[in-house]
């Protein structure tokens, strides 16, 4: 997955083919980092609760 061939796709607009990358991408790092994500939406859920309760 070198940048070049990234700028090359790009250059052609084969927007599909990037779509798809962007796409498998974001599933791979959601995927690696599930964790991450649950522990993100947990804490910003914890402060919107205080802010509801408390403002």
């Amino acid at each position: 997955m070198g940048s070049g061939q990234f700028g090359a796709r790009f250059l052609y607009g084969e927007s599909w083919g990037i779509m798809r990358r962007i796409v498998s991408f974001l599933v791979n790092n959601i995927r690696e980092h599930f964790m991450l994500y649950i522990l993100l939406w947990a804490l910003l859920a914890i402060v919107d609760f205080i802010y509801i309760v408390f403002y």
